[in-house]
């Protein structure tokens, strides 16, 4: 108990002591006279008891400082070479203390004129500034003074930016000036004592007491659960809620939120493809760092955030404003509890006009013209902008203008005048027409100068974000990376804010091969690896993380969404341990890829060696040496960068849905693009596609293979649906049927699986085949499909060997793919395959396949097809994932095995599913097929190429080209050309299109005959109906043309008015 008394004490006269020293330290460097006797009765006030003390501390100190100042004056009186001055607070270099005018011997030839001098030692000074320095005779070469004339402009007076050490450093200083005593002299070494050694060593004996498998300091680690507050441990002293662990993969865990430390500096590496979350990921960590939102966490004080944005531009209607330009529009829900972050957008001058206009219509952000100070630029940016690198080889006059630079860093001590270096440059009188390169570089500087001073203000907000946004027509990447580069200098140097934050917003649009890219990352791992000095987080968001691997080494937190590249997988692989050992797996079989490409839009697998997250019992979670899954929480501002949704309903449809609801599209033309069991997004901007494989069975996981019980039922009326054939013929058909299954699950080579949210596909998936000799129009044909299913998230199934005989590969491969969908969770599964054919090409990206679906209401459609003179053409057809499509196909493959009598001609299976279509009786309810069909007009989705022409008109889905034979290769190389090459001549906008309103009228009109048929069915059993025979004759009619011809718009209107007329019925 003494012990810790006598150690309070100590400290509390060492804090007395530090206070004495820093009111006299303060006085001092005011060049005040040091009152002692005022310092000692104010401590001596609080302090009575303690008067010995006090006056030791006072008077020792005073000496000191007061000795010091009779020393520099006495050595600067004993040597009068030297120049004196009147101290300055901005000089650069040294700041001499004022000693009496008598004690200072001008020299004789000193000039006119203010002038600045300081004093260093001889053998410091470099040789190239012997033109600059005054030495005295000879016998006085022990200091030597550098002048400094009145040409030097602006010299010690501009503004010079502070570094943050230093700046600790001189206010550590300030207060520990002169208070280390002096130590005593000693013949011998001696060994030191234990009491004066404790103040180095940890002696808290709580920390004795800890357990050895205690968790790291809180403080420092990047990640935390809430969890180690209630455990004991204290949280940082400033946190942000960033998501909550995924508590299938992390057992035992009881508060599954994790926090973002935002006190300290930090990297983190975002990547993942467009829509899987990765810009909402960087806007959340923004929001942690900028938003004093106390449900949030704990933020005292916002950082500054400088986020890079740059994009292509080639027109206004194409250009997107930056993401973080949302940051300003907080929620409505939170908007009476947060004030917005003020944002503040800098933009290239030469598209300000342009940009302004964009960005004015967000509330609350500020646009401005990014125009450089010429006083801020220096050495290093110029040599930055003319793409000049320290091994870069340089023609002759690169080398002239180099030698003017150095000499104007020697002249002035590294000040940069931009005036005077255009007047030394004309100077050299170099040809201008032989150094394009050089005044397009300056010219470009020009346009970025604001050399009228109008724009004398911060360039960056103090607890806000700025953006740097340079699309531009004169702005290319190469450019911009190097105007990046001079920006994060001024924001690094050049502003004031303590705590700072780097943005690279879609990092891959910019940070590519070339030179100025290499020079931005290699800033970037500058930074990096000074953060903790700097005070500086840096985020880098991109999609492809190929962009600089070694960018994913240095950082603090590595951020991985969905993505289905194996190049990208690979390049992951090595820098981050995502692989990881599959229960009831053989041998190494490892499932990181497949983690990956399972994410759903906001889930993240995360590796952040650094973090601490704890369980109930007060373990900690290994991230040091494996990844963890996370869902990233919901924005409190607005989301920029959603997926753009058209006629969906957006608590479900679109993937933004799992953060917040964004406003509610229009209503009409809805159904179109709702999905029954799994809802899914048909975004504008959508995932990537990938070359896998399907997996194999012993794959998947054994619940997968669970039939559903209406499955099940289904097929055992399909095999009842059989009773009048032998029953050895239906086990026949079904054991080859099994068989062409199982084979296809291996022979299925190209899979496009796009990256939508969860492990499943979307609501549609395409399907073709390509087999044989390779033919190059149809692989190119097939890509136009590729392009238009990445365009959608469509996954697209390509059957690359025959599993069977001639035509029967469609039939068989569309059974294959149905059975196995339908062995997936229904959250898993796609709802429609659509067949194209192998010579269609799709000619207008822009159209999604869903439009031409019956909407969710309309149940018992199985199949959307169209017909041409010749009948049913199965070149375009839409399935339904759905037992009763099971049933048709099987009886589509089974016809030439029962009705072995029938000549089914050339197109054998075209014609036999034509045949099963059109059964109304048998089938899986005994009703046959024929009211599970559904007659599209053809131009809509099967549109012909004639030997003469095209039947269709700009902006139609495709082309396809039937019955051309021999022509088809020059018609198919034509249209190939356009969709490759000009694409724009005939991609138009759904909205634009007669799509978007004939596909909602047509598919009332088959709701309302649907309706009607019911409707007057049930009047029907009525025994005091009038009229009954033309009732019964109108509603047969309007069957007919429902199930026949309902791609005849207005006859099936007629017929719904002639039903109408005698029944009455809405």
């Amino acid at each position: 108990m003494s012990k810790k008394k006598s150690k309070n004490k100590a400290k509390a006269d060492a804090g007395l002591k530090k206070q004495i020293r820093a009111m006299i330290h303060s006085a001092y460097q005011q060049n005040k006279q040091i009152d002692r006797n005022a310092i000692k009765a104010r401590f001596l006030a609080e302090h009575p008891n303690k008067q010995q003390s006090i006056n030791d501390i006072v008077n020792t100190y005073s000496d000191q400082l007061e000795g010091k100042d009779k020393k520099d004056c006495k050595k600067q009186v004993s040597n009068p070479a030297v120049k004196r001055s009147p101290p300055s607070p901005k000089a650069a270099g040294v700041s001499l203390k004022s000693c009496s005018a008598s004690n200072i011997t001008p020299t004789t030839d000193q000039q006119p004129g203010p002038s600045r001098v300081g004093t260093i030692q001889p053998q410091e000074a470099n040789e190239d500034l012997k033109d600059l320095i005054d030495f005295s005779s000879d016998d006085e070469r022990d200091s030597f003074t550098i002048t400094h004339t009145d040409s030097d402009e602006g010299y010690g007076q501009s503004e010079q930016p502070e570094n943050v050490i230093l700046k600790e450093f001189k206010e550590h200083l300030a207060v520990q000036d002169g208070d280390l005593p002096e130590t005593p002299s000693t013949t011998s070494p001696t060994m030191p004592s234990l009491r004066d050694q404790l103040q180095f060593l940890n002696t808290d004996p709580t920390e004795e007491e800890a357990p050895r498998d205690t968790p790291r300091s809180l403080e420092h680690a990047i990640l935390v659960t809430p969890s180690a507050e209630n455990q004991g441990h204290r949280m940082p002293s400033q946190s942000a809620l960033l998501g909550q662990l995924d508590t299938r993969e992390s057992k035992g865990v009881s508060d599954s939120r994790v926090m973002l430390n935002a006190n300290i500096p930090f990297s983190a590496f975002i990547c993942g493809l467009q829509g899987s979350g990765k810009s909402h990921t960087t806007s959340c960590i923004i929001e942690n760092c900028s938003l004093t939102f106390p449900a949030l966490g704990n933020l005292k004080k916002a950082v500054s955030t400088l986020v890079l944005n740059f994009n292509e531009y080639s027109s206004n209607i194409s250009s997107q404003p930056s993401e973080a330009a949302f940051l300003a529009s907080i929620m409505p829900q939170y908007a009476s509890r947060q004030q917005p972050i003020p944002v503040r957008v800098l933009v290239s001058p030469t598209n300000f006009h342009n940009l302004g206009k964009m960005y004015s219509q967000i509330p609350n952000v500020e646009v401005r013209p990014f125009q450089l100070q010429p006083r801020h630029l220096n050495i290093s940016m110029m040599l930055s902008l003319m793409s000049m690198g320290k091994n870069d080889s340089m023609p002759l006059y690169m080398a002239q203008v180099i030698r003017v630079l150095r000499e104007m860093a020697i002249e002035s001590g590294g000040h940069f005048d931009y005036a005077k270096f255009r007047t030394r440059l004309d100077s050299l009188r170099l040809d201008r027409a032989q150094t394009p390169f050089l005044y397009q570089r300056l010219d470009l500087l020009d346009s970025y100068l604001d050399l009228s001073g109008k724009n004398d203000k911060d360039y960056f907000i103090d607890g806000g974000v700025t953006i740097l946004d340079l699309s531009c027509p004169f702005v290319d990447a190469n450019t911009a990376c190097i105007l990046f580069r001079i920006a994060i200098d001024l924001f690094l140097y050049s502003h004031s804010a303590r705590g700072k934050m780097i943005v690279a917003d879609e990092a891959h649009k910019y940070m590519t091969n070339t030179a100025a890219a290499k020079e931005l990352t290699e800033t970037f791992l500058n930074i990096i690896r000074q953060q903790r000095h700097l005070g500086v987080r840096t985020i880098i968001s991109t999609q492809e993380p190929t962009i600089s691997p070694r960018l994913i080494d240095l950082c603090s937190v590595t951020v991985i969404h969905r993505f289905s590249s194996p190049e990208w997988y690979r390049t992951i692989q090595k820098h981050v341990p995502v692989d990881k050992k599959r229960d009831g797996s053989n041998g190494d079989a490892t499932d990181g890829f497949y983690r990956i490409s399972s994410l759903r839009t906001g889930e993240a697998l995360i590796y952040a060696p650094s973090a601490c997250l704890l369980k109930e019992d007060n373990e900690e979670i290994d991230t040091k040496h494996g990844i963890f899954k996370m869902t990233i929480r919901k924005r409190i501002t607005w989301d920029g960068g959603r997926t753009i949704c058209f006629a969906v309903r957006p608590e479900t449809d679109c993937p933004d849905a799992a953060y917040q609801q964004p406003d509610p599209p229009p209503s009409h033309n809805k159904h179109h693009l709702d999905s029954r069991r799994n809802q899914r997004s048909i975004g504008l901007n959508r995932w990537s596609t990938a070359l896998i494989i399907l997996p194999t069975a012993t794959e998947l996981p054994k619940n997968e293979y669970t039939r559903s019980p209406d499955s099940a039922s289904s097929m055992i009326a399909l095999r009842q649906s059989f009773h009048r054939r032998p029953l050895s013929i239906v086990l026949g058909v079904s054991l080859l049927l099994f068989i062409f299954w199982l084979s296809s699950r291996y022979w299925q080579r190209d899979i496009w699986q796009p990256s939508g949210p969860g492990t499943g596909s979307g609501r549609v998936a395409k399907v073709s085949m390509l087999y044989g000799k390779r033919n190059l129009l149809y692989e190119r044909a097939l890509r136009s499909h590729q392009r238009h299913a990445h365009r959608w998230g469509y996954p697209m199934y390509v059957l690359r060997e025959d599993i069977s005989v001639g035509f029967w590969n469609k039939p068989s491969y569309l059974l294959s793919l149905v059975v196995q969908e339908l062995t997936k969770p229904s959250a898993e599964r796609a709802e429609w395959f659509m067949w194209v054919d192998g010579d269609s090409i799709i000619l207008n990206d822009d159209i999604p396949v869903e439009i031409f679906l019956p909407p969710p209401d309309i149940t018992d459609v199985h199949v959307v097809t169209a017909k041409d003179q010749n009948g049913l053409n199965t070149g375009i057809v839409f399935l339904h994932v759905h037992p009763w499509t099971i049933g048709m196909l099987v009886e589509t493959l089974g016809h030439p095995l029962y009705k072995p009598e029938i000549d089914l001609g050339r197109s054998a299976d075209q014609e036999a599913m034509a045949r099963v279509l059109n059964k109304t009786e048998g089938g899986p309810d005994q009703r046959g097929y024929k009211d599970g069909v559904i007659y599209v007009p053809r131009p809509w989705i099967n549109t012909y190429e004639w030997h003469h022409a095209y039947e269709g008109k700009r902006g139609n889905l495709l082309v396809h080209f039937p019955g051309l034979e021999e022509d088809r290769w020059s018609h198919m190389s034509k249209w190939l050309d356009i969709v490759e090459y000009t694409p724009e001549k005939w991609r138009v906008p759904l909205e634009e299109t007669e799509y978007y309103t004939k596909t909602a009228e047509f598919w009332n009109q088959v709701r309302t005959a649907k309706q009607g048929i019911k409707a007057t069915e049930e009047k029907l059993r009525s025994p005091a109906l009038k009229g009954r025979e033309q009732v019964e004759e109108g509603v047969r009619e309007l069957k007919r043309v429902l199930y026949e011809e309902a791609d005849n718009m207005d006859l099936l209107r007629q017929r719904i008015e002639d039903l109408r007329a005698v029944l009455h019925f809405d």
